[in-house]
Parts: C-alpha cells; structure tokens; sequence
C-alpha cells in the first residue's frame, strides 16, 4: 500500500503491522524528518510518484493540491488497483485549502484514468460514521477500483 500525503508515517505504520508491505511519501520535509516510519519526501509539483501497488489511501490531501499540479497527484493516485481517499468539499475551512471539490469532479477524473467509483461506497461511509474519532471518509471518502481489476 501507499500512502500520498502520509504526513509523519502513521497510516503506513499501521498497515505495516498488519502484515502488508507499506510505503508513504509526504511533501512536506518536516513530516518526513519526523515520521516514525521511514517515509519518502516526494514534491507532487515535481511530478507524479511512481510505485504500483494494490492500494493507494490519500487522506486529506487533494484539497492542499493546486488545480495547476492536480494531474501530479492523480497520477500517483493511479498507481493503485483500489483508491481509497478523502477530499475536502467546496467552503471548507483549513489551512492552504486551494482545490476544494465536490466528490462529482475526483470521480470524474479518476474514471478518466480508467477507475470505477464504487457501488458501496455508501455503505463504508455509513461504517465510518460509527467510529471515534476524525470521521473524514464518513464525510468525503471515495472509493475506487481500476476497471481492469474486474471490479
């Protein structure tokens, strides 16, 4: 799995302990330096990361993407058979928030990269709401599957 925008490694620590080869990258250096996992610092303005693998999970990240270097990011996001992300929607407060999106625009440039948006989406939004805690994908989460995976 990998984790775009993974801050200081958390996520990729834990799928690590659940037995899956895990990687992140962040762009921010401070959160690499700082990450409790090695983690690699990657600028998506630079370009896309290149690292094909059966999951892609970018939480909260798409929003803090400028319009100019959103290519860049779903390029990365495309190294996944499944991509599972949250995005924050139009109005939402945060800091450097350029590209907030209504869900519509992230499923319609993920299905042109040949990606499905999952039928149950709903439904793990829905379990997502029972949780503790942040609940980001029980608001925006989007789930995908490339459409040559069969899915």
């Amino acid at each position: 799995m990998l984790d775009v925008g993974c801050g200081e490694g958390y996520a990729v620590a834990f799928f690590d302990r659940l037995g899956l080869h895990s990687h992140g990258i962040d762009g921010l250096l401070a959160n690499v330096e700082r990450a409790i996992v090695p983690i690699a610092h990657h600028d998506l303005t630079a370009g896309p990361y290149r690292m094909p693998v059966d999951l892609v999970v970018s939480i909260e990240v798409a929003e803090h993407i400028s319009e100019e270097h959103v290519d860049n990011y779903l390029d990365t996001l495309a190294n996944g058979r499944v991509v599972c992300m949250t995005a924050a929607p139009p109005h939402q407060d945060g800091h450097h928030h350029v590209n907030c999106q209504p869900s519509e625009y992230w499923i319609a440039h993920l299905e042109k990269r040949g990606y499905l948006f999952s039928h149950e989406n709903e439904a793990y939004r829905k379990v997502c709401q029972t949780e503790v805690g942040f609940k980001y994908f029980s608001m925006s989460g989007l789930i995908f599957h490339r459409a040559s995976a069969g899915a």
